[in-house]
């Protein structure tokens, strides 16, 4: 005798957990032809020279790297290619992947740093703002903050989900 239960599935709009809705998105990283283990392009949907040239400067900092470049093939399409070549025995995979991590890593510190300042000079100058909430940008920074942690979140999972196809 089997002590098996009958599931039946969830109504449409529940969530598990209260866990948000987990929304698909198509990949936006894509290895070009011609790749191979020490050199390869990568091409990002959806970006600009905002990431192109921050990865870039990152993975140069990588002593294991003979050159990384990038290039936006036209200004009307929203693709960055990115060119990373390393010294033999060096995989691109585990550069970019420490590159990414890196730059993340780096948003973290300096979203940190000036929260940091910013709250100083707000109690070194407590007359500046308003007694009445906040102001305009102060507002503007907190959106800003948010959206950054939102897209860092958002850059997880698709690194996450990159990753898992290799």
């Amino acid at each position: 005798m089997s002590n098996d239960a009958e599931m039946t599935d969830a109504q449409g709009g529940a969530e598990a957990n209260g866990a948000e809705e987990f929304v698909h998105e198509k990949q936006r990283l894509k290895i070009l032809p011609g790749s191979s283990d020490t050199a390869a392009s990568f091409a990002f949907e959806k970006e600009d020279h905002t990431l192109g040239n921050a990865l870039r400067y990152i993975i140069m900092k990588n002593p294991d790297v003979e050159f990384c470049g990038y290039s936006i093939p036209h200004p009307s399409e929203a693709v960055m290619n990115v060119r990373i070549q390393t010294w033999d025995g060096v995989s691109v995979w585990d550069v970019l992947r420490k590159a990414l991590d890196d730059l993340c890593d780096l948003c973290d510190v300096v979203e940190e740093k000036f929260t940091k300042a910013r709250d100083e000079f707000n109690a070194e100058h407590p007359d500046r703002m308003k007694k009445k909430g906040m102001t305009k940008n102060k507002l503007a920074t907190t959106r800003t903050i948010q959206q950054h942690r939102r897209y860092h979140e958002q850059g997880e999972l698709a690194h996450m989900k990159f990753w898992k196809l290799i």
